[in-house]
């Protein structure tokens, strides 16, 4: 079995650099609004009342600020609810005096917290990781004044100079709709040939194309879970995505019971008119699902005649490809992009 083709390889490839930068190109205008971003900061705390923290507010612009409006959006609730709670719970623990071996177990014991929910839940990051400042500058500097305010006030200074640099340069998700929506109609058009090929049968080939499809699927339905928090009057196509995206599941459904079926049967050689009949669904498919295919409707075609659980399947998945090839034309419509 090779298990190469499940891989994504790694590729060194210099016409990459030139794609990433590109004026078009979300790489580029991100790390020019995390540049613009981080220059404001500087010179707003230059004229700001010094104070011996103040790389707290550069790096809440470093960490908030992503290349996706949704994602920033999300991170500012957790850095400054994170932020809030942590100083809430350390100016708790400071009240009460406590020793130094208590201080140095505290400070361990949120760096290990902090690095653990990096990657789950940013929010008990941000919570830990101000824990873990706090308590680290209260160990080196006993009795800093102002030090849980000065805190707050540099994550709030940063939080807001993200939000504003978050519309400058901006790459919103309906600028990739059309490519995601081709994308995943392509994983669908390979995952239903490798179901549906009347002649050759390869159960590597159709775990390829599932995995392929389920990435597609996952792409676009994040997608069109950030455009949702994006500004309004930034979203495209809100209700055909989700529907296209419902479709695309169900003939994803329909496709997979096709070939536990087909399996049932040992994937033995199908007779001329059963596939004659697999191939007609795949024209259609073909038709439906093709992004380079004529936007044309496409036609019905003649079914079985006898009521099979196969043939039933292949109804579902002629009705599911005529559905998606419908939302897909609504999509890709020069009046809404």
């Amino acid at each position: 079995m090779d298990l190469q083709s499940f891989l994504s390889p790694l590729r060194y490839d210099p016409h990459a650099l030139w794609q990433s930068i590109r004026w078009e190109s979300p790489i580029l205008r991100y790390a020019i609004r995390l540049a613009l971003a981080l220059f404001a900061g500087e010179l707003l705390l230059r004229v700001l009342p010094y104070h011996p923290h103040d790389y707290w507010v550069l790096l809440t612009i470093g960490v908030i600020l992503r290349p996706n409006y949704s994602v920033t959006r999300q991170r500012i609730k957790d850095r400054v609810l994170g932020t809030l709670l942590g100083c809430a719970l350390v100016a708790a623990l400071l009240s009460t005096h406590p020793s130094l071996g208590l201080m140095t177990l505290g400070v361990f014991v949120s760096l290990a917290f902090a690095r653990s929910f990096i990657t789950l839940n940013y929010r008990f990051t941000a919570l830990f990781a101000s824990v873990n400042a706090l308590l680290l500058v209260a160990l080196l500097e006993p009795g800093s004044p102002f030090l849980i305010s000065q805190r707050l006030q540099d994550t709030l200074i940063g939080a807001a100079l993200a939000w504003a640099f978050s519309f400058v340069l901006p790459r919103w998700e309906a600028n990739d709709l059309r490519r995601q929506v081709d994308a995943l109609q392509r994983a669908m058009l390979g995952y239903a040939q490798a179901v549906l090929d009347p002649v050759h049968v390869s159960d590597m080939n159709y775990r390829r194309e599932r995995k392929r499809i389920q990435d597609a699927l996952a792409a676009v339905g994040g997608l069109h879970a950030r455009m949702l928090e994006e500004p309004r009057q930034h979203q495209r196509m809100r209700r055909e995505l989700a529907a296209f995206i419902a479709h695309s599941d169900l003939l994803s459904a329909h496709l997979a019971t096709l070939r536990v079926l087909r399996a049932q049967h040992g994937d033995r050689v199908l007779s001329a008119e059963e596939q004659a009949r697999l191939q007609c669904t795949l024209s259609l498919l073909q038709s439906c699902l093709d992004p380079d295919s004529p936007d044309i409707a496409p036609t019905a075609l003649e079914t079985g005649s006898i009521d099979t659980p196969v043939e039933r399947r292949l109804r579902e998945v002629e009705a599911e490809g005529k559905t998606i090839a419908r939302l897909s034309r609504q999509i890709r419509s020069p009046a809404h992009s």
